[in-house]
């Protein structure tokens, strides 16, 4: 992470779970998906990675899977209902925060959020890092605010 950074930033909207035109139930639609790195060695990283995880409407759920905290929560924007998962955990030298949400639709399929669980957690366990120089991505975002 570049010295200036407290944190980097990567988010996909409106994504399928498959590299394939979606055709099945293996293929898995969600609204939101991110992940961010926090550097924790400065105080704007660690004040950013303190709000991963806050409550919008209620306090989430915490649980702990392997080495990851696990917020799940339930939150109304406008009329619609979501569920926002949120994982935090210390790989390498930074902290990382993964998000998914997704709206509760009156189409979704009935297991619908047990998939989207799973999806998480898949996730989850993908996750790997080492230490090393940090080397962006097409898709990533790095904010280094200036204040």
């Amino acid at each position: 992470m570049a010295s200036d950074c407290h944190a980097v930033q990567t988010t996909y909207r409106d994504c399928w779970l498959s590299d394939s035109k979606p055709s099945g139930p293996e293929h898995i639609r969600f609204d939101k998906f991110g992940n961010t790195l926090y550097d924790e060695g400065t105080a704007k990283g660690r004040q950013a990675l303190s709000a991963v995880g806050r409550a919008y409407d209620n306090p989430p759920t915490i649980a702990r899977k392997s080495n990851w905290t696990i917020y799940t929560q339930e939150s109304k924007r406008g009329e619609m209902m979501y569920t926002v998962l949120d994982g935090t955990s210390k790989v390498a030298d930074v902290a990382v925060a993964i998000r998914l949400a997704w709206p509760h639709l009156s189409n979704n399929p009935r297991e619908y959020d047990k998939q989207m669980t799973a999806l998480f957690e898949r996730v989850l366990d993908s996750i790997r890092g080492s230490l090393g120089p940090y080397k962006q991505q097409p898709n990533d975002v790095i904010r280094c605010p200036t204040t």
